[in-house]
């Protein structure tokens, strides 16, 4: 192995497939009604949005659930109490209550996914709750 710039540090570096159908779906930030920091913060923001959705697909489609995740998938969008949760179970094939707990997973997996990129971006741990909220008003700026 050769020497690494900074010592004994080793770098990890990942590569990223980006999914286009996502991506399309994703706004644009427009970069002329924005300055150039809030227009770097959105487009990071929806960087992480794309690897933590690409991250919930893969553990959907590694347990061959992958239907189930795109019937669920657009329920991570809308405002509680808003899933017809009659009309999923029956594209499900299941009871309205396991829908609303396969729901429920979905959502929380979700967080504990974003919870988990957010925390690989900043160096101490108590800056996650700031960084996590940062990056929401990012998305919400959109």
């Amino acid at each position: 192995m050769g020497s690494y710039p900074l010592g004994e540090a080793r770098w990890k570096i990942a590569f990223i497939c980006l999914d286009m159908a996502m991506a399309e779906g994703m706004p644009i930030p427009d970069p002329k009604s924005v300055s150039g920091e809030t227009l770097f913060d959105q487009r990071w923001a929806l960087s992480l949005l794309e690897i933590v959705m690409k991250r919930l697909r893969f553990e959907y489609e590694a347990a061959e659930r992958l239907a189930v995740y795109e019937e669920l998938k657009p329920s991570l969008t809308t405002e509680r109490g808003a899933t017809n949760y009659e009309t999923l179970a029956k594209a499900l094939k299941m009871e309205p209550a396991s829908a609303r707990s396969a729901v429920h997973r979905l959502r929380k997996r979700f967080r504990e996914l974003f919870r988990e990129e957010v925390s690989a971006t900043v160096n101490d741990p108590a800056e996650v709750d700031d960084e996590m909220h940062a990056v929401i008003a990012a998305l919400g700026r959109l």
